[in-house]
């Protein structure tokens, strides 16, 4: 099984992580529409950087928790039933959106309301790792919303919320909080900003004076604001193809920040991505024509950076990148940050498979 030994014991020692990261920005919406030809998800990625990789996720990979229990044989291990594709600033295993061959796909946002913690919690998948462990094993979004409903997430530096749809037209929001997950099934509007869900969905619902005054309208590009924008765009005029999603997404473009637009088909099992600041282009990808099986390292495709014309193993010039976008999003140097960045970077080079 996958072991992170190393990178437990440098992470615990990081207890002051969530100081040394930057306040996040106002920053990423999402949103989900039903389309003749199934349903889609799109975002617009917007962070620091917009360096990273396409994960190609196959079954039969074995996994650990970043903080494994403190029982003696409990290392919080798991083996993929499902392939996907996944998108990461930091490495294999820690992705910020994916989908997988299930047409599951889940998307995470900076939660403003919700607090990091600064010191490791055992036991507990982190933000990125709940995205990996629902990729790897849940078929659809009422699967992922009972077991995120029982499951106490560690917030560590980021506080982060999740948006999850799946190819029958079903959407959830998954809200890590301390004293618990908060999970809305059945939503109204299919969207999400960086507000609450029930905070932004009040937006679309001014009182009376207001409306007549004019006033109490979310300020520009805030949280309720984008929320409201493609809110009022899918409920007049919802885009019917991937492109027309990436159009929509240019209506809530942070300046500066909108580092990826991303459309997910569900059932078709496509992405589309465009590379927005770095001015790549766009890539297509469809997760049926990518090999399954485990065998060795991870492959990634490289984004924001010269173009890759395949995925390739994930190799140890990925895991130095790894080990500078680590350093780069917490934002500060020294040595609590080095260490965090190259125990991160070790766990993304630990290859595991069940083999057949």
């Amino acid at each position: 099984m996958r072991t992170r030994t190393a990178a437990l014991a440098a992470l615990l020692a990081v207890a002051t992580l969530a100081g040394m990261l930057p306040a996040p920005a106002e920053a990423c919406t999402a949103f989900s529409v039903s389309t003749p030809h199934g349903p889609l998800l799109a975002k617009g990625f917007d962070w620091v950087t917009g360096e990273g990789w396409i994960v190609a996720n196959e079954r039969g990979r074995t996994r650990s928790l970043l903080f494994p229990g403190a029982a003696p044989n409990d290392d919080g291990s798991w083996t993929s039933r499902f392939a996907s594709l996944s998108l990461t600033t930091i490495g294999p295993g820690f992705p910020v959106s994916g989908m997988n061959e299930e047409g599951l796909a889940i998307e995470a946002l900076v939660d403003l309301h919700a607090a990091p913690v600064a010191t490791a919690e055992p036991g507990r998948l982190t933000g990125l790792e709940l995205i990996q462990y629902a990729l790897d094993r849940f078929a659809s979004v009422e699967e992922f919303a009972d077991f995120a409903a029982g499951e106490r997430v560690t917030q560590l530096a980021v506080a982060l919320h999740f948006f999850a749809c799946d190819r029958s037209g079903a959407c959830a929001v998954v809200e890590p909080g301390r004293d618990g997950t908060r999970v809305t099934r059945g939503l109204q509007v299919k969207a999400l900003a960086n507000n609450p869900y029930r905070t932004d969905l009040e937006t679309m619902r001014p009182n009376a004076l207001t409306r007549w005054l004019g006033w109490g309208g979310p300020v520009p590009g805030s949280s309720g604001a984008r929320f409201r924008t493609v809110a009022r765009a899918i409920g007049s005029l919802p885009p019917k193809t991937a492109e027309e999603g990436l159009a929509l997404l240019e209506k809530v473009v942070m300046r500066g920040r909108t580092q990826w637009q991303i459309v997910w088909d569900l059932k078709g099992r496509t992405v589309l991505l465009r590379q927005r600041e770095a001015g790549f282009g766009t890539i297509g990808l469809k997760l049926d024509d990518l090999e399954k099986a485990c065998a060795g390292a991870p492959r990634a495709l490289s984004i924001g950076r010269t173009a890759h014309a395949s995925f390739a193993p994930w190799s140890e010039q990925d895991s130095g990148l790894a080990e500078r976008a680590v350093l780069l999003q917490v934002g500060r140097a020294g040595p609590q940050a080095s260490r965090l960045a190259a125990a991160v970077a070790a766990a993304t080079r630990v290859p595991g498979c069940v083999q057949p």
